[in-house]
């Protein structure tokens, strides 16, 4: 087949996942065609597009890569959410794979200190609300010594808007919290 045949066949990210779904080999989204881009090996591409331009795609070519890919790619699926109801889910060696890496994950993100105990986080819940709570507890008296009954709307709401506004200054402090 010349190049100009074969480049007749390619097809942009919307159309490879109907094809990949009429072929039988899962049903996804463009979205998914652009992150198999960023795998280690990626999704080939045949021609890379450019502003407004889009990704060309040789089906052929990307049908080997899934088939060789097909299990890296259901135990992605499972940890990202995508998993469809099919009969992967009673394949007990991808079930395990899934639990390995969804627990590799959690490790991870433990050690990175992205994940923390529930008591740890509430402790510090508390006292950002107990810092919030003392902020907005003076506001009242604050606002009560600086109203007059000859006082328009306006400058009532002036008032009211300027001490707000001070609150919302010591809260975004990062020493606040």
């Amino acid at each position: 087949m010349e190049h100009s045949e074969k480049a007749a066949a390619w097809v942009t990210g919307p159309d490879l996942v109907r094809l990949i779904e009429e072929s039988g080999r899962g049903s996804y989204i463009p979205e998914t065609i652009y992150r198999w881009m960023r795998w280690e090996p990626p999704i080939p591409i045949a021609k890379r597009g450019g502003p407004g331009r889009p990704h060309q795609f040789d089906p052929e070519a990307v049908f080997v890569w899934l088939d060789a890919n097909m299990m890296r790619i259901k135990v992605s699926d499972g940890i990202n959410g995508e998993f469809g109801e099919d009969e992967t889910h009673s394949d007990p060696r991808l079930e395990k794979a899934r639990q390995q890496a969804r627990l590799a994950k959690l490790q991870a993100d433990q050690l990175s200190g992205e994940l923390m105990k529930i008591s740890e986080a509430k402790a510090i819940l508390l006292s950002q609300v107990q810092n919030i709570r003392a902020a907005l507890d003076p506001l009242g008296e604050r606002l009560a010594g600086m109203i007059r009954s000859d006082m328009s709307v306006a400058e009532i709401k002036a008032i009211g808007d300027r001490e707000r506004d001070r609150v919302y200054e010591r809260m975004a402090d990062a020493e606040f919290f």
